[in-house]
C-alpha cells in the first residue's frame, strides 16, 4: 500500500508476510520536544507466515515541529488502544482489513 492511498479512519493490518514491532522512543533520533509517551511502529518483511499481526485504524497524519530521524509529517494510527508513529517505510507492508 502507498501512503498517498490511505483513508482516514481505514482499517489495516501488515500483510502476512510482515512483523510488527512498536517500540518506545529511545531507539530513535528525535528533534525538538516531542511528546514523552509517543510510541512508534515498525513493519518489515519475514519469510515465513506471521499470524498475530494486530489491526491498525489510520487517523491520519500531521506535520509537527518535533521530528523523528529529521522527518516533520507523522502517521498516527490506534493499535490496541495505543497511539502509534508508523514508520514511513512501513507503509508497503500495509493491507486493507
Amino acid at each position: 500500500m502507498k501512503v498517498n492511498e490511505m483513508i482516514t479512519g481505514g482499517l489495516y493490518k501488515p500483510t502476512n508476510t510482515s512483523v510488527y514491532s512498536d517500540t518506545k522512543f529511545p531507539y530513535y533520533v528525535m528533534n525538538g520536544d516531542p511528546p514523552k509517551d509517543i510510541k512508534r511502529a515498525s513493519i518489515w518483511s519475514s519469510r515465513s507466515p506471521v499470524n498475530n499481526n494486530p489491526l491498525m485504524l489510520y487517523l491520519g497524519y500531521t506535520r509537527e515541529i518535533w521530528k523523528i530521524n529529521n522527518i516533520g509529517k507523522h502517521h498516527w494510527f490506534l493499535v490496541n488502544g495505543d497511539l502509534i508513529v508508523l514508520n514511513h517505510n512501513s507503509f508497503r507492508h500495509l493491507e486493507i482489513f
